[in-house]
């Protein structure tokens, strides 16, 4: 059973990727209709219960959200006011959001950073951090890599966008 919570629904008015499609231009971020929709959300937990199998010795394998990487590979956790951090927490921060689909697959051949960040923009104090899971099958074994997924095959003009992470 799949159950959604009432406060679920009032993501109804917000700005679908379908529904509202023919306001997309191109440039326009994805997150803009994406991330608080319930088409995303929506798909998010039905790619849980559709993606979650049973193997021949009975044994239940759960399609995961993935721990959040940096655009350096580096490993994210939430803080206690829900932002993503760099140090270690009690609580991983999980892959929300077409930035973080794609930090999974970014290909890091060249990137001189692979594994280190830094506290600020304006310093240049590299930091070691913890690496963390990435390639084809870290971007495609996880929920919300099919929420968006299904998000761009209906709206062709979304486009991705650069953050800090």
């Amino acid at each position: 059973m799949i159950t959604f919570c009432d406060k679920f629904f009032d993501l109804a008015s917000n700005k679908s990727p379908v529904r509202n499609a023919d306001s997309v231009v191109e440039g326009t971020d994805i997150d803009d209709f994406a991330h608080k929709s319930m088409a995303r959300i929506m798909i998010h937990e039905f790619a849980h219960y559709y993606g979650t199998e049973v193997t021949a010795d009975r044994q239940l394998i759960i399609l995961p959200d993935k721990q959040a990487v940096d655009k350096n590979e580096c490993k994210l956790w939430l803080n206690e006011l829900n932002k993503y951090i760099r140090v270690p927490a009690t609580v991983k921060g999980v892959v929300y959001g077409f930035q973080f689909v794609s930090n999974l697959v970014r290909d890091q051949t060249g990137n001189e950073q692979v594994g280190k960040w830094r506290e600020d923009r304006e310093s240049e104090d590299w930091i070691p951090g913890e690496l963390g899971e990435i390639g084809p099958a870290a971007g495609t074994m996880t929920a919300e890599a099919y929420a968006y997924f299904a998000i761009m095959s209906q709206v062709p003009f979304l486009s991705p966008f650069e953050s800090e992470y």
